[in-house]
């Protein structure tokens, strides 16, 4: 449409608006409505015009008749329409077409599709990453409604489903593309030997030489639950932050403004792979201190010692704390757990593991499962003793823990993939945990951010 039929268009339709009779009794709801209406109408006409003009820049797409993609030469076949849904409405999108036959089997390239952006879904780029940002946020039937409501636009739960878990997929190929660069480039590997530009298989190391070592850097891994259709399975989760990404709220809260998260379902060893290319990432081969914080599973914390053995591993004071409170309801009830656990947090506080320890092995509960969760917790303690000189650690100056409020688990993971009745399949919860840690990530050292 010419530049003058789409300003005649637009003047038309505020035109009419302008003539509209404002009833009496209508409310500011109604008036504002019947305007985002009328902005939307305008908008589609803008945007549909400025597509078109950059597509008529574009050539339409040719190319010539034979072009190279990267499934091989294809050959044009035609112009083909499709339809696009952008936040206005509904666009169309007339470009040239090709064919790559190959055997018994034909496959299509559309050039202005790949620099435009889009995918075989309906979806515009900007659209596309609003559905993702909603759908790691929300249940999809809420996020379909959410959607309707602030912007107008129309989309079904299975849409924005489908767009997130795709975006899922997507970061989760890249990352094991770049686990696998980086798991080959050391021999060990740990990130002593790689500090010292120590090469093992192959691999560059130029692609980590410019980044720069933090004076401190916090790597946080914890594991959850989901529960799937395979039964409850252990999501994993890592938090990257620096010590200087860390801010005094008030007396006794801190917050972390910048953090990168990366979760999977898969095992722990390909977990660590992805631990061990984004440390490299925030230069945990050069950084001055490296700090480990963990919930003392065994598992993470022996393949940390192995990745990163001049790492200081510290038990994460929230977890230390929230098994302690577990003890104090099972022995004297909820109401009375606070008045129970506090001079024990206070010396587990002061580093004095140890009298804790005493305290515990006094106590002789009568019900069997008090004295099966004191066993667990003088275990749970004793093996993570070293891991818990508290009153050393802050002395140095080192973040202890996160707290509920930053628990990696309980963002990632807890606050929408545990609703009531979820059940998820495992590749799909896997596709969530990929889009979700990008998602809630402030900061991803030499990476694009979601769906950008």
């Amino acid at each position: 449409m010419p530049q003058e039929a789409v300003l005649d268009l637009v003047r038309k339709e505020v035109e009419d608006f302008l003539a509209m009779d404002v009833g009496s009794d209508e409310g500011l709801e109604i008036l504002e409505n019947q305007v985002r209406c009328l902005t939307r109408k305008i908008g589609e006409s803008l945007l549909q015009h400025k597509l078109d003009v950059w597509v008529g820049k574009n050539r339409g797409g040719y190319m010539g008749q034979e072009i190279q993609t990267p499934e091989g030469v294809a050959q044009f076949e035609r112009y083909e329409s499709r339809r696009l849904q952008s936040y206005f409405g509904r666009l169309e999108l007339s470009r040239a077409y090709y064919w790559r036959r190959g055997g018994l089997s034909r496959s299509r390239y559309a050039p202005l599709d790949q620099k435009l952006g889009l995918d075989e879904r309906m979806a515009t780029p900007a659209l596309r990453r609003g559905l993702i940002m909603l759908g790691v946020e929300l249940p999809f039937g809420r996020a379909e409604r959410m959607l309707k409501e602030l912007t107008g636009v129309e989309v079904s739960a299975k849409t924005i489903s489908e767009a997130t878990e795709d975006e899922g997929a997507r970061i989760r190929e890249q990352e094991a593309a770049r686990a696998r660069e980086a798991w080959i480039v050391f021999d060990g590997p740990s990130c002593h030997q790689a500090g010292k530009a120590h090469v093992g298989g192959g691999g560059d190391m130029k692609k980590w030489e410019g980044v720069e070592g933090p004076p401190v850097l916090y790597i946080q891994m914890d594991g959850g639950r989901v529960n799937t259709e395979e039964g409850w399975r252990e999501p994993k989760i890592g938090v990257f932050f620096r010590g200087t990404d860390i801010v005094e709220v008030s007396k006794d809260r801190r917050e972390i403004l910048r953090k990168e998260y990366i979760g999977t379902m898969e095992g722990i060893e390909e977990f660590m792979k992805r631990i061990w290319e984004t440390g490299h990432r925030w230069g945990a081969h050069k950084a001055r201190n490296l700090i480990m914080l963990g919930d003392g599973a065994e598992g993470f914390q022996k393949r940390m010692a192995e990745l990163f053995p001049e790492a200081i591993q510290i038990l994460d004071w929230y977890h230390a704390v929230e098994h302690l409170w577990e003890v104090g309801r099972s022995l004297v009830g909820p109401e009375r757990a606070a008045k129970w656990v506090k001079p024990y947090s206070d010396l587990l506080r002061a580093g004095k593991v140890g009298k804790v320890l005493e305290r515990l092995r006094r106590l002789h509960p009568r019900r069997r499962e008090a004295a099966k969760k004191v066993a667990e917790l003088i275990g749970y303690y004793e093996n993570n003793r070293e891991r818990m000189k508290y009153d050393e650690f802050e002395r140095l100056g080192y973040f202890i823990g996160s707290g509920s409020v930053e628990s990696g688990v309980k963002n990632v993971v807890n606050m929408r993939m545990k609703g009531c009745g979820m059940i998820w399949g495992v590749d799909r919860a896997d596709r969530m945990l990929h889009a979700r840690a990008t998602y809630l990530s402030q900061e991803q050292p030499g990476l694009e951010q979601l769906a950008a």
